[in-house]
C-alpha cells in the first residue's frame, strides 16, 4: 500500500513540475542603457547585456509559440470530443432545438484554420 502512495506522489510531482514548466514563459526585462552606464558598465558589458536580452526575447517568443500550439491542440481535441459526445449521447426532442439553458450544438464544421471558433459570431 505504501508503494502505491509513493508511486502516486512521484507521478503527481513529475506532472506538476512538467505542467508548470510548460506554462511559464518569463518575459525578459529590457536593459536600460542609461542605468547601465550610470552603474559603471563598460561598453562591452552593455553590448553583452543587450545580446543576452535579445536571446531571452527569442526564447520567450518560442516559449509562447510552444504553449499556444499545445493549447490549440488540446482545444481542438476537446472540440472533437465534445462534437462526438453531442452526436453520440441521446437527445430528447427539446434538446434538438436547444436545451432549457439555451445551448444548441453548433452546426459549423470543424476546420484546421489555427483559430478556435467558439461561436458562429466569431467568423
Amino acid at each position: 500500500m505504501r508503494f502505491i502512495s509513493v508511486a502516486i506522489s512521484l507521478v503527481l510531482i513529475a506532472c506538476s513540475s512538467a505542467c508548470l514548466a510548460a506554462a511559464t514563459c518569463l518575459e525578459p526585462v529590457r536593459p536600460d542603457r542609461a542605468f547601465l552606464e550610470d552603474a559603471g558598465f563598460s561598453p562591452a558589458e552593455i553590448r553583452t547585456e543587450y545580446r543576452t536580452y535579445f536571446t531571452d526575447v527569442e526564447d520567450f517568443l518560442n516559449c509562447l509559440n510552444d504553449v499556444a500550439a499545445r493549447v490549440r491542440t488540446e482545444a481542438r481535441t476537446a472540440a472533437y470530443d465534445f462534437d462526438r459526445a453531442l452526436k453520440e449521447l441521446p437527445q430528447d426532442r427539446q434538446s434538438l432545438s436547444g436545451s432549457e439553458d439555451g445551448f444548441a450544438p453548433s452546426t459549423v464544421p470543424l476546420q484546421e484554420t489555427g483559430r478556435l471558433f467558439l461561436s458562429q459570431e466569431d467568423r
